[in-house]
């Protein structure tokens, strides 16, 4: 029989090395942090959690006894080269600073932010297909965007990366709600080596980010002829 824990569960910063049995706990009306230690292995986590779910900070190189969650899931700053077992999550999915090549056994639908920039990313297959709010693939190794999701909600930051083109971004950047939270939505695509603007999203309700080297060869009124932009367009 499980365990009902009303409340969440912290550990995190304990310098723990592993984690004491939970595995037939289910967490109701809170958290399970465990963040900022020395962890492998997610052994010993809880069952369920109703609320989030923090593990960054590790060393983990697997998300094997990762609990089920109702909320979001963070994951981020460990040593993982795959998200195989990651839960499906009903807010933001975060696995930002790992070593992902690819994010296959990623959330099918995230509703909320998901942000994978800062690893080893080569293509994005496997990437969520829905995204209500942010899709964050900045500082990888793309050289394509295939596998996006058609529309990103809110922002979609693709900078620092080999693209040539923007061949497979969303069509739609920014599309609900923009400015709802105080921020501007953008797409961003800045610090990538382009030499064409094939695949450019159809509809940017929000602002448009661009090398400043390019100006020349993209200029402004040449991007809003390929694209609907309600924003500005800012090269940096």
């Amino acid at each position: 029989m499980r365990k009902i824990i009303d409340g969440g569960i912290y550990v995190h910063a304990l310098h723990l090395n592993e984690l004491i049995d939970l595995s037939d706990v289910e967490i109701v009306g809170g958290g399970f942090d465990c963040k900022q230690n020395n962890l492998t292995s997610l052994k010993g986590s809880p069952f369920k959690c109703s609320g989030f779910v923090d593990c960054s900070e590790n060393k983990l190189t697997s998300l094997k006894y990762a609990p089920e969650t109702d909320g979001s899931f963070f994951c981020g700053v460990n040593l993982l080269n795959s998200l195989e077992y990651a839960p499906e999550v009903s807010t933001d999915f975060i696995c930002y600073k790992n070593l992902l090549k690819d994010l296959e056994h990623a959330p099918h639908t995230v509703n909320g932010t998901f942000r994978c920039n800062h690893n080893l990313l080569i293509s994005l297959k496997g990437a969520p297909k829905f995204i209500k709010h942010n899709f964050m693939c900045y500082s990888n190794q793309l050289t394509s965007l295939e596998y996006s999701p058609k529309i990103a909600n809110r922002s979609f930051n693709c900078a620092d990366n080999k693209l040539e083109s923007l061949k497979g971004a969303p069509e739609y950047v920014g599309a609900v709600n923009p400015g709802r939270f105080g921020i501007t939505p953008y797409f961003d695509c800045s610090m990538n080596p382009l030499t064409s603007l094939d695949g450019i999203p159809k509809r940017v309700d929000g602002d448009f980010i661009i090398s400043k080297e390019l100006m020349d060869i993209f200029p402004e009124e040449y991007i809003r002829s390929l694209c609907a932009i309600n924003g500005e367009i800012e090269y940096l």
